[in-house]
């Protein structure tokens, strides 16, 4: 018999036979370490863990649930807070959701680039690689908008 029929399918990639069990709930399969580190970013509200969510764990949470962050310290921590406009907030927002969702970058990645003060630069990085009409609305005005990421108070 193969893996794939003693084992559930990894609750992250769900290609790879689960072998490895999330040590704080028993339940979650993952097949890796970087898969379970990877679903630990929204695994963490279901989990038996008494761990306090950080704020891009957060952050993810709203993107999952297609919801507008509200917590202060998400709203602080990731420029919402240096919006001026509703309009400004979803954008902020929707750079979030095609960073991590389509172009599949961790947040907690983007979490040291923010923690480092590189995020800007780095999403700058990210908006020049690509061709222009791979950038859609969000980056591009996040590129005029610099501000709204400058961890100087606001």
């Amino acid at each position: 018999m193969s893996d794939s029929e003693y084992y559930p399918e990894c609750g992250m990639c769900f290609e790879a036979p689960g072998k490895q069990v999330c040590s704080g709930c028993h339940k979650a399969r993952y097949c890796s370490r970087s898969c379970q580190e990877r679903a630990w970013e929204i695994h963490i509200f279901k989990c038996n863990t008494t761990r306090k969510p950080k704020s891009y764990q957060l952050l993810v949470r709203d993107i999952a649930e297609d919801c507008i962050p509200t917590n202060r310290k998400v709203l602080r921590d990731w420029g919402f807070d240096r919006c001026k406009t509703e309009r400004e907030i979803t954008y902020l927002f929707n750079v979030y959701v095609g960073t991590y969702k389509i172009l599949d970058i961790p947040m907690k990645t983007l979490d040291q680039w923010r923690r480092s003060g590189v995020l800007f630069e780095e999403l700058k990085k990210i908006h020049d690689g690509m061709p222009e009409e791979a950038r859609g609305a969000y980056l591009p005005w996040l590129m005029k908008n610099k501000h709204i990421l400058d961890p100087s108070p606001p």
